[in-house]
């Protein structure tokens, strides 16, 4: 059994991030674009239902949780979450009792599955906020008043089988809406204006010198890193190529990735990614296969365009945990 390598980095989010990518212009894995892939087996999808059918649940209740007493709070919601996503929301509904805040109408879940495991599956979720809004006061005016938010969530099995929200979070991007809760074991990227166009090219480039910069001196590696990240996902390039030449290695093989655009705000564009780098290799001196990759890796990042126009990888990790994507 060959090893896996991966590099372990402190990215904002919890995250592993494996060494890949490619290189145009010097000897390394090469990229192509992913398949559309298949649809899940009818057992793994009712599964999916299931989990997704949790979320919605969950989304409901933690939503109106002020609504029930605070006693109850816990029992009431952890029928749909556990863990982080049910102690975080009961905090929450403590709060609003001390502020007088309170949630109207209801939120509109969009779910999607992005990625799974037999004991776990993370959701995206462009929500509609259009028919919510939270007021301070009884007769206090609505407060946060958005269309669209996006968030995420993951999903594990308790000891009896039963899924629940694990974890959940919000990000303040504008999201686009999809409909299908698999839209995205088959979307393929398709940037929609110039800013979305350079962002891609700077994610791309971003893996491509992941795997490329250790053939260039060492002296213009944080000037190549430079141009297309900056903050963690830079520093951690950088230990890829000084691992990589400290052992004497070389890449080789072929890498999928499949960008598609998950938010945007103001010079902000959020990226997901379902990667396979399982055909890439990389070999000692003496052209003895070293490593492996993963196969349907999940990953996400954010990508800033900087005071001089350019945009910039600042922020990577990946989706959920032993987790795979399609």
């Amino acid at each position: 059994m060959r090893r896996k390598i991966l590099v372990v980095v402190g990215f904002a989010l919890v995250g592993v991030v494996l060494f890949t990518g490619c290189s145009q212009d010097t000897p390394g894995p090469q990229s192509t674009s992913a398949p559309s892939p298949s649809a899940s087996p009818p057992a793994t999808r009712q599964s999916h239902d299931e989990a997704l059918y949790v979320y919605g649940n969950y989304v409901s209740k933690a939503y109106n949780l002020r609504s029930t007493v605070a006693s109850g709070r816990s029992s009431a919601l952890g029928a749909w979450a556990t863990g982080e996503a049910l102690d975080n929301a009961v905090k929450a509904a403590a709060v609003m009792d001390e502020h007088d805040i309170r949630n109207l109408g209801f939120i509109g879940v969009r779910p999607q599955l992005v990625a799974w495991s037999p004991k776990a599956v993370s959701i995206f979720d462009c929500q509609d906020l259009s028919q919510s809004s939270t007021q301070q006061g009884e007769y206090g005016r609505a407060i946060g008043k958005v269309s669209n938010r996006f968030s995420e969530a993951t999903l594990i099995r308790d000891p009896d089988g039963k899924w629940k929200v694990s974890k959940a979070s919000q990000s303040p991007l504008n999201c686009k809406p999809h409909t299908d809760p698999y839209y995205w074991l088959g979307a393929q990227s398709h940037p929609s204006n110039a800013d979305e166009e350079a962002a891609f090219a700077a994610y791309k480039r971003y893996w491509d010198l992941m795997y490329s910069l250790s053939n260039y001196p060492r002296d213009q590696w944080k000037l190549l890193i430079g141009k297309v990240a900056a903050k963690k996902p830079s520093e951690v390039a950088l230990g890829v190529a000084n691992d990589i030449t400290k052992n004497d290695y070389k890449m080789s093989g072929q890498w999928r990735s499949n960008p598609i655009v998950i938010g945007t705000a103001r010079d902000k564009i959020e990226v997901y990614d379902c990667r396979d780098d399982s055909k890439v290799n990389y070999v000692d001196r003496n052209g003895v296969v070293k490593g492996e990759f993963d196969k349907d890796t999940p990953f996400r990042a954010l990508v800033e365009k900087d005071k001089t126009g350019t945009w910039l990888v600042v922020d990577l990790a990946r989706v959920g945990n032993e987790v795979t994507c399609r």
